[in-house]
């Protein structure tokens, strides 16, 4: 049997697993996890990050999930999306800036452009790590490229999610039910 090619668009992913890859700038290894593909719409790919799952940081294991997570990857896009269970009480969704995904054929790897959005349960939304991307700008030499796109998507990202815009506003609760639906 051949392996499954997540980079076409009409291969069946539903209940698949794929492979999601950060790095850090040029191209250490950062986090890597896996995906149980729930779906895909116009906004992107969307999966559940089950709970008993082992996330890795700079290749050695860093902690096995003790609670599940909703994830979208967009097609196209410089950010990715994680959004926290009904028990978590704090936090609703956390969004990581990061390059434009590459698809390959077992799943998809961005670089992690240091800025973050945060939405908690109130609604309050934040920008944060800011104070992060210039230290990485100036340490490792971001080129000017780079420096404008992790800009660009950290403000429009950040307005987005605050106004709230699509996916971040209503889109998401159909998906969210469906991963935690089995909870």
């Amino acid at each position: 049997m051949g392996r499954l090619d997540v980079t076409r668009k009409d291969v069946e992913l539903e209940n698949r697993w794929i492979d999601i890859r950060y790095t850090k700038w040029p191209n250490q290894p950062h986090y890597a996890y896996r995906m149980r593909v729930l779906g895909e719409d116009q906004y992107g790919v969307w999966g559940s990050c089950d709970t008993g799952e082992e996330v890795y940081k700079a290749e050695q294991l860093a902690f096995v999930r003790d609670v599940a997570l909703l994830s979208l990857v967009p097609r196209v896009g410089c950010w990715s999306a994680l959004w926290y269970p009904p028990q978590e009480a704090e936090y609703e969704l956390y969004v990581d800036i990061n390059s434009h995904p590459v698809w390959g054929p077992a799943g998809v790897s961005m670089i992690d452009l240091d800025f973050d959005v945060v939405r908690k349960r109130t609604g309050e939304t934040a920008l944060v790590d800011e104070d992060e991307f210039e230290e990485h700008r100036l340490q490792f030499d971001y080129p000017d490229d780079i420096v404008e796109l992790a800009r660009t998507a950290a403000r429009e990202t950040a307005t987005a999610v605050a106004a709230p815009l699509e996916p971040f506003d209503t889109h998401w609760r159909v998906w969210y039910e469906r991963c935690f639906e089995e909870r």
